[in-house]
């Protein structure tokens, strides 16, 4: 079925199952003012009906996505439109969940309230009961989507009952409009009449079995509205009602691709907790639907959990600071000066005063300060000079929007700072607390608080399980290591929040850094038990309101990194946090128990501290090894409580990431414009590829440009073989046979060959890479090609393409070409016959090219069933395999005798497709056809496919090299050789709704390179500027005026085709260029045609509209 046909199908089960959901949802309304039998009927069968209209739409949708797969021609805009189309029907399923439910109760109401012998549902009811109404019956107006929801209504109530035939027909005829009672007007009333009037309705209207399809591609499109928790549950709730549906429709789901499709919709947060409890899982098995859910369930709840164990500590936090901050006693400021101006660190970019941030700069307002940044060269992102926000390194959002622009530019940021509290409560944190036990004058236990801010002299931190005892579950939490604490402290929200049990309390006077006085706090005493390795540990720990707020951890440097990765040390979690806010702070009288004892300095001066739970950092940097650190950059770990500006913190984060750029920065890395490091990149790559090429008597052999110090690449094995399982199971015999005569074929061109992994020798390196069909059937030439993925990897790890070097797109302009191609009186077209295949790979690098295929097809994918294979040409499916392909050919040209038609090839292939034209006589032309042969064929590359419109010529070649047909897309242009003309055409779908995203699809979606049909697109560009005014969303449906609107301007252009010469320039005569150009409010356009003894002709057109500011 095609795409198109496909669409239509979803439409009509989409417009079926909507008006069923209607249907019913009326039927509930009333269902809630009587009861009675009927009623009970009824449910059976609307449940029924939705149910059936359910797997219509699925089965409808499947099918769109299988055409959709199946064509390989169809461009990003047609394939966003099919995608719109499952995106709805998606919707609506999860809307028949909604009415099924309601239903189901209804049902269970029902028979509540009935006798038992009024239960029975089985039998169809034969005739109505005199004096009872008939149910409502839906109107049927011809539409093929609503026929199904019209007739199971209809047969039940009427044409099952006991009724003459006349009186079925006259209700029949009732209970139609439209195209379908025209259908049956030419049946008179008569009782023989009935059932041929149902036969030609049932005939022409009746469709069945499409919901599977619609289910997959609900499944595809589902996504959440955004990264928050909330949105991450609904996401999840709405993955389980369509997965539970499939299972329902015995649709298997236990497939990598679906799974890995279900992982990326959720947020980057979800997706790294998920596959960290993958991988501290002790089971080694692979996810099934059901497992993946259930983890997935279990990330969610326990990111709920932590936010609202954060929210309440946060709260607890704020009321604690404000009631201290009450009880402070105001600082006389006038003769203080405790504070040194040289201190501050606030500065404006904008006005240069010392006494506010940028973002409250109180003499250029905000809509002034994008343009004064611009003056001044500085980035958009930093606010710094020295390099533009495409070229800014530093990581940062907008405080306030969090989008990627300096908070002092945001718009959004004067209604933010309105809204919060004026008070600094909401600014102040209190860091870590440590508690030290000392005798008081009285013999009273008497402690020190030490408040600390994040420092540059880091705080020890592990994450590590405590068990949660009530329920018995081991869950993450992070603790902090303080041995300026004598006892190990809880934080008792967390503590309540666990049910942890009360032990008693302890009483403790506690005086605080600076001050005489002491006061006298009293704690709450509870045991927790964590893991320490394989072991537990039992912990008697003291409850505290407050504890360490938020702890920084330092910044591994890519020295460190190196380090750990070499020394293969196991590090623990809180390493590589930037900020953690622990739960638990441990003191002296358990820290022997977890730390080893064993310390390691790392290059940037970091220490290590190795712990059962794995190694952590602590201590400072090295300022011999960090000279641009100063020292007034440092924050001081001072024992008091201090308050923490956000605002200096974040700019503090901007310059330590900037630092470790720096610090990060390898000896040959590049640091200059993005436009210089790529020209010197692809420079590189060429040099590389000149030094490497080699031309031997097979061909021409070429070495794949590795990136120097690349990442370990591993063998990739495990991925290989679970995604051939994964073919094998999901495709075809038919399919399967075509890939395995395709890998024949090849191994019999000598394209691959057989490799034995048991003499694989030590060092080799070697990488299995996965394979699956692309089927192109309208293709004349490949009907199956075998695409090979050299991006698949382990999480974590690169992939074959991560490890080599970009090069050059060697391709000429399009536009440029098709001028070309209507030029000269001959035109002559060839395709280089399976391009990529024709360059040697060089022996070395061939062991990175391997694949695994089935020895017997009709045996599973298991180890003694495998064969294995390697490349010996450059393969589709490498990054840089165009630019060998290109590059190849290009070296053989420069050192060509026949440097002209050499330069002419070079100036007219575009990947694989050869155009030439000429002015010549057939002698001429016999010569080049020969020539392009012959320069090929020395490069052992087969031309083929070769269409001219001369007939002489055509004749002249041989018989393998000709093109089948006469007709070809030229660069995606429709050319008729026998006439020599070109053929532009204006082809629209339907869409059963409007929306900015279908008329933004219907503009893109005929190719027109040069410009040709731009008067027609014009008016579609200056209609798709209404929609951008705010009224709409991407999806919402244009009102009822543009709906007309946008139909009335694609019928006045749809299915319009112009024929067109293809020759319009004189190859060896004189041509004159004229150009107009005209600009009105709206628009702006330009016309050039070429001018000659042939007359005056549009050559290319461009137009724009105007934005609308």
């Amino acid at each position: 079925m095609s795409v198109k046909s496909s669409k239509r199908a979803v439409t009509i089960a989409f417009n079926a199952l909507k008006e069923q959901i209607t249907e019913t949802e009326a039927l509930l309304t009333t269902w809630k003012k009587d009861t009675s039998k009927r009623d009970l009927d009824a449910a059976v069968e609307h449940g029924s009906l939705l149910n059936a209209k359910v797997k219509t739409l699925e089965s409808a949708t499947d099918k769109l996505e299988a055409a959709v797969e199946g064509d390989a021609e169809m461009d990003d805009a047609a394939v966003a439109n099919a995608e719109d189309y499952m995106t709805k029907a998606i919707d609506l399923l999860g809307q028949t969940n909604t009415a099924r439910d309601k239903m189901a109760a209804q049902k269970d109401i029902l028979l509540s309230k009935l006798p038992a012998q009024d239960s029975s549902r089985d039998k169809a009811p034969k005739q109505l009961p005199q004096g009872v109404a008939f149910p409502k019956i839906p109107r049927f107006k011809g539409d093929k989507g609503s026929f199904s929801s019209f007739w199971t209504v209809f047969e039940e109530v009427i044409h099952k009952a006991d009724l003459s035939n006349v009186i079925k027909m006259t209700h029949l005829q009732n209970y139609l409009e439209g195209e379908a009672r025209e259908l049956i007007r030419k049946f008179r009333v008569a009782d023989e009449n009935y059932e041929l009037a149902v036969e030609v309705l049932q005939k022409k209207y009746n469709n069945k079995k499409r919901i599977v399809i619609d289910l997959h591609d609900a499944l595809d499109s589902l996504k959440a509205k955004t990264d928050a928790v909330k949105d991450q549950r609904e996401l999840l709730e709405q993955l389980q009602v369509v997965i539970k549906q499939l299972e329902d429709h015995d649709q298997t789901l236990d497939i990598l691709m679906v799974q890995k499709s279900i992982i990326r919709k959720f947020s980057r947060q979800i997706q790294e907790r998920l596959y960290d409890k993958k991988l501290d899982s002790e089971e080694d098995e692979d996810w099934t639907i059901a497992t993946l859910i259930t983890d997935l369930e279990k990330v969610i709840t326990k990111q709920e959990k932590l936010n609202e164990n954060l929210k309440a500590n946060q709260e607890s936090r704020h009321q604690s600071e404000k009631k201290a901050n009450s009880q402070r006693p105001q600082k006389d400021t006038k003769g203080s000066s405790s504070e040194n101006p040289k201190e501050s660190k606030k500065w404006c970019v904008y006005c240069g005063g010392k006494d506010h941030y940028s973002d409250g700069c109180p003499t250029v307002a905000v809509k002034d300060r994008l343009s004064h940044l611009k003056q001044a060269q500085r980035c958009l992102r930093c606010t710094k000079k020295g390099h533009s926000k495409a070229e800014c390194k530093v990581v940062m959002v907008c405080n306030y929007c969090k989008k990627d622009h300096h908070r002092s530019l945001c718009t959004d940021a004067e209604t933010k700072r309105s809204g919060e509290n004026a008070a600094k409560d909401k600014q102040e944190r209190l860091h870590a607390t440590a508690i030290g036990e000392k005798k008081g004058d009285q013999g009273s236990k008497e402690s020190s608080i030490a408040t600390t801010v994040a420092t540059r002299g880091y705080i020890p931190t592990l994450r590590t399980s405590a068990q949660n005892p009530s329920n018995g579950e081991w869950e993450l939490i992070s603790t902090m290591l303080d041995s300026g604490a004598d006892q190990t402290y809880l934080r008792k929200d967390f503590a309540e929040k666990w049910k942890l049990p009360n032990e008693g309390t302890e009483t403790f006077n506690l005086r605080t850094f600076g001050s005489q006085d002491s006061k006298s706090i009293t704690f709450d005493k509870t045991t927790i038990r964590i893991k320490k390795g394989k072991r537990t540990l039992d912990m008697k720990v003291l409850v505290s309101d407050n504890l360490a707020g938020r702890v920084w951890k330092a910044r591994l440097t890519k020295d460190d990194l190196e380090h750990i990765v070499k020394k293969k040390m196991d590090i623990n979690k809180d390493v590589f946090e930037d900020v953690v806010e622990p739960q638990l702070i441990i003191g002296c009288d358990y820290l022997s128990d977890l730390m080893i004892g064993n310390m390691i300095t790392l290059p940037s001066g970091v220490k290590l501290i190795k712990t059962h739970i794995g190694f952590t950092t602590m201590g400072r940097r090295d300022q011999k090894k960090d000279p641009s650190e100063s020292k007034e950059d440092f924050e001081r770990h001072l024992l008091m409580a201090v308050k923490e500006d956000l605002q200096i913190e974040y700019s503090i984060q901007a310059e330590d990431d900037q630092r470790r750029d720096t610090i990060m920065k390898t000896a040959n890395e590049f640091t200059g414009p993005m436009t210089e490091e790529k020209s010197l990149a692809i420079k590189e790559t060429d040099e590389i590829f000149d030094r490497t090429v080699e031309k031997r008597e097979e061909g021409y052999f070429v070495k794949i440009p590795f990136k120097e110090d690349h990442p370990e690449l591993k063998d990739n094995f495990g991925i290989a073989i679970k995604r051939l399982q994964s073919v094998v199971r999901h495709s075809s015999n038919e399919v399967l046979g075509m890939i395995d005569k395709v890998i024949k074929d090849q191994l019999e061109a000598k394209f691959i060959e057989e490799v034995d992994p048991s003499e694989d020798s030590e060092g080799t390196l070697i990488r299995y890479n996965h394979h699956q069909p692309v089927l192109t059937p309208l293709k004349n030439t490949t009907k199956c090609r075998v695409v090979i993925d050299a991006s698949s990897h382990h999480r974590g790890e690169p992939s074959l393409n991560d490890v080599i070097r970009t090069g050059d797109t060697i391709l000429p302009d399009i536009v440029h070409m098709l001028d070309r191609f209507r030029s000269g009186s001959f035109a002559m077209v060839a395709d280089v016959e399976k391009a990529f295949l024709q360059v040697f790979l060089h022996e070395e690098d061939r062991d990175v090219t391997r694949i695994i295929w089935l020895k017997d097809l009709q045996k599973p994918a298991t180890k003694e069933n495998l064969v294995y294979y390697r490349y010996t040409r450059v393969l589709f499916g490498l990054n840089i395999s165009p630019y060998l392909l290109a590059a190849t050919i290009r070296h053989h040209l420069k050192t060509h005798p026949n440097q002209e038609l050499a330069q002419e090839i070079l100036a007219n292939l575009y990947v694989d497709n050869l155009i030439l034209t000429s002015d010549e006589n057939f002698e001429k032309l016999k010569n080049l056809y020969r020539d392009t042969k012959g320069i090929f064929n020395e490069m052992k590359m087969n031309l083929r496919e070769y269409l001219s419109n001369s007939e002489q010529l055509n004749n002249f070649m041989d018989e393998k090299d000709k093109a089948e047909h006469k007709e070809m897309k030229v660069l995606g242009i429709e050319w008729h050789s026998s006439s020599d003309t070109i053929r532009m055409k204006c082809d629209y779908e339907d869409h059963e709704k409007l929306s900015r995203r279908t008329v933004s699809s219907d503009v893109a979606s005929n190719f027109d390179p040069s410009g040709l049909l731009v008067p027609l697109f014009l008016k579609l560009k200056l209609f798709q500027r209404q929609l951008w005014n705010g009224q709409y969303g991407w999806d919402t449906e244009l009102n009822e005026e543009h709906s007309q609107t946008w139909m009335e301007l694609i019928e006045s252009i749809k299915g319009y085709q112009v024929t067109l010469p293809r020759q319009i320039i004189l190859k060896n005569g004189k041509n004159w260029i004229v150009t107009f150009t005209d600009a009105s409010q709206d628009a702006t356009a330009c016309a050039i045609y070429v001018v000659n003894e042939k007359g005056a002709s549009l050559i290319f057109g461009k137009s724009k509209v105007k934005p609308l500011k």
